[in-house]
């Protein structure tokens, strides 16, 4: 008897924001600020909109044990699994990049986002496609930790958003 092979596919189900903070600086160090006061879309508007209508109209299918292909576009990549992360082959590099996060039957594509400034005025922005941390944040600032973070006019904010494939 001879099986079909029928490929996984998963689309895109939801988006989610996982975490956002804001700290300023002050005499005794950063100070976290009530995010509730802030709205992500306003401060990373861009990146959320483009990342969350790319991820709409994408559609990833497992082919078989390596073969990944996205739609709409037919592109497709070696894949493999590593401890939770499904990584893509880049031929460019020659190296595995880590995509997303789970298993052939629901994918979690992460997004962090930081962007320092001053008085509440964002200057710089950093994407990333895994989750920001504080460290990560702080890093990207130049402080080594949120002691350091004492000029008042200085911000720093960061946002973790998952979009969920099933």
């Amino acid at each position: 008897m001879e099986y079909l092979n029928v490929p996984s596919i998963l689309s895109f189900r939801h988006s989610a924001i996982k975490e956002f903070k804001v700290y300023t600086g002050s005499r005794k160090g950063a100070v976290e600020l009530n995010s509730s006061e802030f709205d992500p879309m306003a401060i990373w508007e861009q990146y959320i909109v483009r990342k969350e209508n790319i991820c709409q109209e994408l559609m990833m299918a497992f082919i078989d044990e390596t073969t990944l292909a996205f739609f709409p576009e037919k592109y497709t990549y070696t894949y493999r699994f590593e401890n939770g992360v499904l990584q893509i082959y880049n031929t460019m590099h020659n190296s595995w990049d880590n995509f997303a996060y789970g298993n052939r039957s629901k994918l979690v594509i992460k997004q962090g986002l930081t962007c320092i400034g001053n008085e509440l005025t964002f200057l710089q922005h950093r994407v990333k496609n895994t989750d920001e941390t504080c460290f990560g944040a702080l890093n990207y600032a130049g402080l080594n930790s949120l002691s350091y973070m004492k000029d008042k006019k200085a911000t720093i904010a960061w946002c973790n958003v998952h979009y969920t494939f099933q």
